[in-house]
């Protein structure tokens, strides 16, 4: 392994960062929004989605790097997908958007590198999964088992893909610590 002293590290040059949605998500990077169920989680990822594939700013505020992406969802079906674009879209347009929806989607290394093959294929470098929860069957308390589901992740940015998910953070106050119960 490379050890690099202080003055090493300090003395490095690195590139510009490159940012997919300017100020949010640099390129190549490991991404998430977490917040309790039903709290449009899904409607920001699908808008993430649109303004990268349009190349308009997020939001009207984010600059975005125009690309191709493709969202895994393994919580809603194809009618919700399509209804909530027709609702964010001003007009009917094809745009670079491609959709894995409800098809058993499970992610460990075989199921990645698949992906990988088919966003290569397509010209994908940005994917939404939505959500963490739906896409593996790890023991989230486990660090060793999710560490798993994250080395998938590095695989994908190791490609140069950007790679966002959704994740729900409403754990059981049973699972919480005495502090933090009411």
């Amino acid at each position: 392994p490379e050890i690099l002293s202080f003055s090493e590290l300090m003395n490095k040059e690195f590139p510009e960062v490159l940012w997919d949605v300017e100020g949010l998500f640099e390129s190549g990077t490991i991404n998430m929004i977490s917040a309790p169920p039903n709290q449009y989680k899904s409607w920001v990822a699908q808008a993430i989605a649109i303004s990268l594939a349009k190349g308009t700013d997020l939001f009207g505020k984010f600059k975005t790097k125009q690309q191709k992406v493709l969202i895994v969802n393994e919580e809603d079906n194809l009618r919700m997908m399509k209804d909530r674009s027709l609702k964010m879209l001003e007009e009917m347009e094809d745009i670079g958007i491609y959709f894995m929806v409800g098809k058993g989607f499970k992610i460990d290394e075989e199921a990645v590198s698949d992906l990988w093959d088919e966003a290569s294929q397509r010209g994908v470098t940005f994917i939404i999964f939505d959500s963490l929860r739906s896409i593996h069957s790890a023991n989230e308390n486990d660090s060793q088992e999710m560490q798993a589901v994250m080395d998938c992740f590095k695989y994908l940015t190791s490609h140069g893909i950007t790679v966002f998910f959704t994740h729900h953070n409403r754990k059981n106050p049973a699972d919480l610590s005495p502090v933090f119960q009411n």
